[in-house]
């Protein structure tokens, strides 16, 4: 549940499922392995979780967006471990 984390191993191709909190957003960009954050009113912020669920599926692996009731953290986001 630690977005620094899973945007490193996500990069290093060991993120094999992904739970993304499906209304959340948080406004930045992911630059190489560490999260840039923007201010909500920021034009054109981005949205980190989005970058880094890209991440997961150009490496082969699969991002599953869960309504907030059943997440199972409060960071929105989880992510399972390949190896």
């Amino acid at each position: 549940d630690d977005l620094t984390h899973a945007i490193e191993f996500a990069t290093d191709a060991r993120v094999g499922t992904l739970l993304i909190e499906g209304d959340r957003r948080m406004p930045g960009h992911v630059d190489g392995r560490m999260p840039r954050h923007a201010d909500r009113d920021e034009t054109g912020a981005g949205d980190i979780l989005d970058d880094l669920a890209e991440r997961v599926l150009k490496t082969g692996g699969q991002v599953i967006a869960v309504p907030k009731g059943s997440m199972p953290t409060a960071t929105g986001l989880a992510a399972i471990f390949r190896y």
